[in-house]
């Protein structure tokens, strides 16, 4: 016999996990299917590849391959992270080393966080949509609740969504313990203004209710023309000596890292600071402490972060928006994070069904926002920070799913008034995207990875 949580996984989550899996496309092409529901920077991953290969990190002392002596994890990746915190993420609240926790990435971070702020059956309040993967850390292995809070996308970012908050607070069925806010958000691709994050707080303060910041895009920003904190503001600097506020960061996201799994908890609460640390107590492999240390947060990769990946990013991003713009398509705008949330078809089960069917069919993977807990369908979230190849194949192979929704009458946008247009199309402009798109069929076959 197993144990019920066991057999609700096997019977419930697991099938649910591979259902997902399975749309993945396996087509006959020699090119294979193009990935672009993966949230990964394609340039900062070769980058690192290409340091560790210049400059191999595997000259070990014996001490790395034993057991985790220091509490809440390497004090030399701690402050390494809090110099980074310090200069660039939140450099209005100084952070120590000591106020931060190392974990095994940052779901494993935010599973101990909720282990440490939640009984069973207490509720975290996420605005939708939010990425699906919170649900783990939630409910599946704490079996707290998540009580999703529905917000019109026209009005996400700004401070009159703490009025849905406030609803949604007020109707819960289970008692609130916190509320966890993505900024920078996934999958909307923006950050929310300082206005609207102190309107947040105030509304957590005034519940007695923990803040949970998730920052695991803190630095993934579009071009270089303006640093980090002029765009974002961290959580962390709202309140710096309130023990209610908790961050959580990882390397996965700005620095190409998704597979490294060092993730940190950043909190003013030692006894939620020690909770968590006890949770995650060797749950880094000591292999992980010096690539982390000698490749990835070094001065010089950090600078390539704000230099060289931003522009790439900021390219990338231009690419997908003038397809998207030359269509007529509507779509977020995004300043951050590694993808454009845009709405691809009609907002019906059937339609939405059909379109993942014809992107399988042409050998593409979007995210759709439905499995983001969107409460509108027919919207999807483009990755676009995948090899510059690889985005013009995905965008030549998506523009002949639209192709033939235009050819079926099914995906026509003047149908797709729900949310406020956030785009102009003009005819130069659309005769641009779709020429880019022709040379894009010339030059993706064959090509090697291209940044």
């Amino acid at each position: 016999m197993v144990s019920s949580i066991c057999s609700f996984r096997n019977d419930f989550i697991i099938p649910r996990l591979l259902e997902e899996h399975d749309k993945v496309p396996r087509d006959d092409r020699d090119q294979g299917p193009v990935d672009m529901s993966t949230a990964e920077n394609a340039f900062m991953k070769q980058k690192v590849l290409r340091t560790q290969h210049e400059r191999p990190y595997l000259s070990l002392a014996s001490y790395q391959l034993d057991y985790a002596e220091e509490i809440g994890g390497s004090i030399v990746i701690r402050e390494r992270l809090s110099a980074l915190f310090n200069e660039h993420i939140s450099p209005d609240s100084k952070t120590s080393a000591s106020e931060l926790v190392l974990g095994a990435g940052a779901q494993c971070t935010l599973d101990a966080l909720i282990e440490a702020l939640c009984d069973p059956g207490d509720g975290v309040m996420i605005a939708t949509p939010y990425w699906s993967g919170l649900d783990l850390s939630i409910s599946i292995r704490n079996n707290a609740k998540v009580i999703p809070v529905n917000i019109p996308l026209e009005q996400f970012f700004d401070v009159s969504s703490v009025d849905y908050y406030e609803r949604a607070f007020k109707s819960a069925v289970h008692p609130v313990k916190a509320v966890l806010v993505c900024n920078p958000h996934n999958p909307l691709g923006r950050c929310y203004p300082r206005a609207t994050l102190e309107a947040i707080w105030g509304f957590s303060q005034t519940n007695e209710l923990h803040y949970i910041s998730d920052e695991v895009y803190a630095l993934s920003f579009h071009g270089v023309s303006k640093p980090a904190v002029d765009t974002m503001v961290s959580a962390a600097g709202l309140h710096p000596s309130s023990g209610m506020i908790h961050v959580i960061y990882s390397l996965s996201k700005d620095f190409g890292c998704n597979g490294i799994r060092v993730g940190s908890l950043l909190s003013r609460s030692a006894k939620v600071r020690m909770c968590v640390a006890l949770s995650t107590h060797g749950q880094i492999s000591s292999l992980a402490i010096p690539f982390v240390d000698s490749v990835v947060l070094t001065d010089s990769m950090v600078t390539t972060l704000f230099t060289e990946s931003r522009t790439f990013m900021e390219e990338s991003r231009n690419l997908v928006t003038e397809f998207l713009d030359g269509r007529g398509i509507k779509f977020i705008p995004a300043t951050a994070g590694l993808f454009v949330f845009a709405k691809l078809c009609l907002n019906s089960t059937d339609s939405e069904r059909s379109f993942i069917m014809r992107l399988c069919k042409q050998g593409i993977v979007l995210a759709s926002g439905t499995s983001y807990h969107c409460q509108e369908l027919g919207w999807f979230r483009i990755c676009f920070a995948v090899e510059r190849s690889k985005l013009r194949a995905g965008l030549v192979r998506l523009g002949y799913v639209l192709d033939e929704l235009d050819a079926s009458g099914a995906g026509e946008n003047d149908q797709l008034d729900q949310v406020e247009p956030r785009v102009r199309v003009d005819r130069k402009r659309k005769l641009v995207a779709l020429d880019g798109c022709d040379k894009a069929k010339r030059s993706c076959v064959g090509k090697d990875l291209t940044f």
